[in-house]
Formats: C-alpha cells, sequence, structure tokens
C-alpha cells in the first residue's frame, strides 16, 4: 500500500522532513536527537529511513520502533505505516486485527491512505469480519478528501453495486474523477461507459477520446478498443491503417481478441 510522505533534497532538514541526499548523515544523526526527546514527526521520519534504508541500513524492526513511539502518539502517518508492518509481517509478526486497530485509529484523525486502507480490510475482510457497507463508507471518506484510490474504490462500488445501491451514473462521475487526473484503468472504463450508454449518453466520439488517453498509457483493452473505433469508423473517421496498428499494440501485449482479429483481417 501506498504512503504519503514528506520528501525533501535540501541540506537542512526541517520537521516532517525525510533527507535524501547522501551526505546528510550528520544531519540524521542530529535529528534523530530529536526523535529521541519524543518530537513526533522526527520519531516517524527516522522510522522511515530505516524502513526505506534511507541513510541508514535498512532495518524493519528499528523503523517500528520509531513508528510506535510516533503512533502512540497520535501521529496518524506512523499510525497507517505501522499498520502496514503488521499487514505485511514486515519486522513484526503479520497480525491482520493489529493492522486494522492502527490504520482505524490513523482514519479516525481523517488520514485519507487509512480510510483507504480500513476500507480494503473490510472489503476483503482482512482482520475484520467482512462487510461492503462499511468498507464503503471509508472508502467514500477518502474520495472526499480527493485521494485518488478511494475515488477509484467509490467508483467501483457504485458500479457493481457493493456496499451501496448500483447506480451506473454515480459510478461514472467517480470515474470522470480518477479519470481526469490521468489514471489509465478509469479512462478506458470512463470509454466503455461512452460506448455502451451506461450512466452517460452513448457517444462514440468520447469513446474514442477516453480510449485513447488508455491505450497511449499502455493499456491494451483501450488500445483494442480503439482499433475497433478505428476499424468500424466509430466516433472517428475510419482508418484500417491505424486500426491494425492498435491491434497490433494490443496483441504484443497478448490480448487475445487482437490477436484474432488481426489473423482475419490483416
Amino acid at each position: 500500500m501506498k504512503n504519503q510522505k514528506d520528501i525533501k533534497t535540501e541540506k537542512k532538514m526541517t520537521k516532517g522532513d525525510v533527507v535524501s541526499t547522501t551526505n546528510d548523515v550528520d544531519a540524521v544523526v542530529s535529528y534523530k536527537k530529536e526523535a529521541e526527546q519524543g518530537d513526533q514527526e522526527a520519531q516517524y521520519n527516522i522510522g522511515l529511513c530505516y524502513y526505506e534504508g534511507r541513510l541508514v541500513e535498512q532495518d524493519f524492526t528499528e523503523a517500528i520502533k520509531w513508528f510506535r513511539m510516533a503512533a502512540e502518539q497520535g501521529n496518524a502517518k506512523a499510525q497507517n505505516k505501522l499498520g502496514i508492518c503488521y499487514a505485511r509481517g514486515k519486522g513484526i509478526d503479520r497480525n491482520r486485527k493489529e493492522s486494522v486497530k492502527w490504520f482505524t485509529k490513523a482514519a479516525e484523525q481523517g488520514y485519507a491512505d487509512a480510510q483507504r486502507n480500513v476500507g480494503f480490510c473490510y472489503c476483503y475482510g482482512l482482520g475484520v469480519q467482512q462487510n461492503n457497507e462499511i468498507a464503503f463508507e471509508y472508502h467514500l471518506k477518502a474520495a472526499n478528501q480527493g485521494f485518488l484510490d478511494g475515488m477509484w474504490c467509490v467508483a467501483c462500488c457504485y458500479r457493481k453495486g457493493y456496499g451501496v445501491e448500483q447506480n451506473d451514473e454515480e459510478a461514472t462521475i467517480w470515474m470522470r474523477k480518477v479519470a481526469e487526473q490521468g489514471d489509465a484503468k478509469a479512462q478506458y472504463q470512463l470509454g466503455l461507459n461512452y460506448k455502451m450508454g451506461k450512466g452517460v449518453e452513448e457517444d462514440y466520439a468520447e469513446a474514442v477520446k477516453w480510449f485513447s488517453k488508455s491505450a497511449a498509457q499502455g493499456i491494451a483493452k483501450a488500445q483494442y478498443e480503439l482499433g475497433l473505433c478505428y476499424y468500424e469508423g466509430h466516433g472517428i473517421d475510419q482508418d484500417d491503417k491505424k486500426a491494425e496498428e492498435w491491434f497490433r499494440k494490443a496483441a504484443d501485449k497478448g490480448h487475445k481478441k487482437s490477436q484474432y482479429i488481426l489473423s482475419l483481417c490483416f
């Protein structure tokens, strides 16, 4: 799972910073003193240094020590990271219940990454009883903060009716939010919605627009759909050459339908 951290390249470190230059070893030592004096941001960032092996030898056990210190002081980032350590068994025995406990503490403080993580746990029953309704609530909290993964999960919940009444219109609204931020899978799905008229009026020109964005990022299914649009002249001028080009891109990635249509038509 992703973490959100403030990584700076300046030589002088301040609270909330993690160094990334190789000349800051002395600064790390100085910064560690702040952590030892109880500064929770320093504790969290020193934990990150050990977790990632940044300017110190990677040591998950040491990382957990510092994450826990910060987490017990209420640092949401540290609580979320400690939850990840428990979920993955990094430096400590895997414990899903402890993982959810720390994710929830961070989520209750409004930390979007943790809200998404709690939603994920309820979605798949990891450390808690599976509950799609609670999962949706947490995904929505993260989504309302503009957290990309949260918005994607909300779109999927509306599309499939997981934890909320199925609603293609709402699914498309959230899918567009994600697609507009450049997410290739969301761009592909939004293209499909326009092609099929799900949650929006059927519009092949819009479908082509979103398939093109997704295809340009290497999504084979989008490349296939864009090839079809060129081949059939839907939403764009018919062009066998461009159709073949996109089918071949998808086929090269192992896309079976593209391979089949190439064998029949080109």
